[in-house]
């Protein structure tokens, strides 16, 4: 698929060669993933808002209350 350098030009408002743009973004787009897979290798963590913090707490307690619920329930019926 070729890139029209005036249609470029007309619908991007930017001039030079579209080829070299594009391959500059790509190249920026590989660095932040290969920084972003570095990072999770070396088992660095990426910080958590508190509001995601507290969700996650959350989640985790009902998940535990409803167990103990399920539990108590099954008691009741074949205790």
């Amino acid at each position: 698929m070729a890139i029209d350098p005036m249609m470029y030009k007309k619908y991007s408002g930017r001039t030079g060669d579209p080829y070299s743009r594009m391959g500059a973004a790509l190249a920026q787009s590989d660095a932040q993933t290969s920084n972003r897979e570095a990072t999770r290798a070396a088992g660095e963590r990426r910080w958590v808002s508190p509001v995601e913090r507290l969700k996650a707490q959350l989640m985790g307690w009902a998940l535990v209350a409803g167990l103990i619920g399920f539990v108590i329930l099954l008691w009741a019926i074949f205790g």
